[in-house]
């Protein structure tokens, strides 16, 4: 996904903190706004504009709005850009009766910009991170390595692959192990020797001593290691599994 944006939360502050949370503040604007010479430069650097040089798209770009602007306070008649915005007038204030007059005491014009839904995208491509969000440790698939790749089924007798967050491999106690049900409905582990491992995969050979199929194949792939207690020396030990299906080997 190309569109990411950043963010970091802030406290509420104010009367409003009172169990408010927190609130998004974009990183990724840093605070900063692109002004017209730059929007209009990054609009023909990326096609939207073509065949103008930018004094003369940046002059159309403030033409149009202008005569948006003129127009509406000359006749009142809203002007629209398709699916993007319209201007338009509008009066505020009350009125005495259907026959009272405009008072500039008591009423106001005012314009009126008004987003279209041009300017409500679904952002469906748009992928939103906390920059200090904290990845917890999960397992979110498990799979053959030559199989189909279904989440969750593992072919007798061949490697798989752990995907997750957060593993941190290098921790003390570190292990994975694959526990499958016996035919009393007993769970008999292995350790599946380790091939490869990084904080989101871990790359597992099938265990040498589990040589015939146990059961009816239902049981678990584990993961544990040792954690920090946050502001706190002591540690301990923490575990994830996800459930899997060993099928026959394709």
């Amino acid at each position: 996904m190309d569109n990411k944006i950043e963010f970091a939360l802030k406290p509420v502050a104010g009367a409003a903190a009172a169990g408010a949370g927190f609130r998004a503040i974009l990183e990724t604007a840093k605070g900063n706004a692109m002004d017209l010479d730059e929007v209009i430069a990054e609009a023909l650097d990326r096609g939207y504009i073509a065949g103008v040089k930018d004094a003369l798209a940046k002059s159309i770009v403030k033409g149009v709005l202008d005569s948006m602007i003129a127009g509406v306070l000359r006749d009142g008649i809203t002007r629209r850009i398709d699916d993007y915005l319209s201007v338009s007038m509008k009066v505020h204030g009350l009125f005495r009766d259907e026959h009272d007059e405009f008072d500039p005491a008591r009423h106001k014009l005012a314009l009126s910009l008004k987003q279209l839904n041009a300017f409500r995208p679904t952002f469906k491509d748009v992928e939103a991170t906390n920059v200090n969000h904290k990845r917890q440790f999960r397992i979110y698939s498990v799979h053959s390595v030559n199989a189909d790749g279904r989440n969750g089924h593992i072919a007798f007798g061949e490697g798989f692959i752990i995907k997750g967050a957060d593993f941190r491999p290098d921790c003390k106690s570190f292990g994975v192990a694959l526990h499958v049900k016996d035919g009393l409905h007993s769970m008999v582990s292995f350790d599946p020797p380790i091939l490869s491992a990084t904080d989101s995969e871990i790359r597992c050979d099938w265990p040498a001593d589990f040589r015939e199929p146990i059961g009816d194949g239902c049981g678990e792939i584990a993961l544990g290691r040792m954690e920090n207690l946050e502001e706190s020396e002591e540690s301990k030990y923490i575990r994830r599994s996800i459930r899997i299906k060993i099928i026959p080997t394709p």
